[in-house]
């Protein structure tokens, strides 16, 4: 944003040297500290899309109010910095927040009423696992709130997306063919297209619409031929509220 470059170095290492004793402080712990500084951040750095980061993760936006960020605004203004709008367009065009290009939010099954969640992540991993429906919290609740990309990636900022792995599987699978939250990685098989009109979602590579569970499946969401008459095909797309009706949160003590 003030014009420097990041660089991919794939044959680059990095190694650290941990003490014994950290020869730190950390007033309130660790993790007042960590949520203190990502507030900051936010608030030096990504414009209005602070209100989105503070919703999505509401520990680091309880301490905003008691950062004093003036003089690290005044110096981004001295630098002639570009703006987080321009750094999302530019540097990091598949991003996680919402766009004017993008869709944010619920994706809610008309016949069963439920929302499309993620997996549970095991410790510091990624979530992955059956991708399944469960009761819509009316709050905004992290764990069911997706983007869809221009491109058809329904993701998480957990950098997951929606996968259909076996979409290939043979004619006599075709009716159970399991969809998954999975790592994205930009294949074809992760692209989704949405059908305003029918309110489907079709499946990039293989043509069929996203379904309920099969008898066999269980809880797993399914691929199966598009049925403009099947209610368990029929999926809407609940957008966030994240810049408007937001609590006024202060940048300076």
């Amino acid at each position: 944003m003030c014009g420097a470059v990041l660089e991919i170095v794939p044959c680059s290492h990095v190694s650290h040297l941990f003490r014994k004793s950290s020869p730190y402080t950390f007033p309130g712990g660790v993790g007042d500290t960590l949520h203190s500084n990502l507030a900051r951040v936010a608030l030096v750095w990504m414009d209005e899309w602070k209100n989105f980061f503070f919703k999505i993760h509401p520990e680091v936006g309880g301490h905003a109010a008691n950062q004093s960020v003036e003089s690290r605004r005044l110096l981004r203004q001295q630098l002639n910095c570009h703006s987080f709008e321009w750094y999302l367009n530019n540097v990091w065009p598949s991003h996680f927040f919402p766009a004017h290009d993008r869709f944010v939010g619920k994706i809610r099954n008309s016949k069963t009423g439920k929302c499309l969640e993620t997996p549970k992540a095991k410790g510091f991993s990624q979530p992955f696992g059956e991708a399944k429906l469960q009761t819509c919290i009316l709050e905004l609740y992290p764990q069911q709130i997706f983007i869809m990309t221009p491109d058809g990636y329904i993701a998480t900022d957990d950098s997951v997306c929606l996968d259909a792995p076996d979409w290939h599987a043979p004619a006599h699978a075709s009716f159970e063919i399991g969809v998954r939250i999975m790592a994205c990685n930009t294949l074809e098989r992760q692209q989704w297209k949405h059908d305003k009109k029918l309110r489907r979602l079709k499946h990039v590579p293989s043509g069929k619409c996203l379904d309920l569970p099969s008898k066999r499946l269980q809880t797993t969401l399914t691929l199966r031929p598009c049925d403009a008459r099947s209610l368990s095909q029929e999926w809407s797309l609940e957008r966030i509220e994240w810049a408007s009706n937001t609590e006024a949160v202060s940048d300076e003590n």
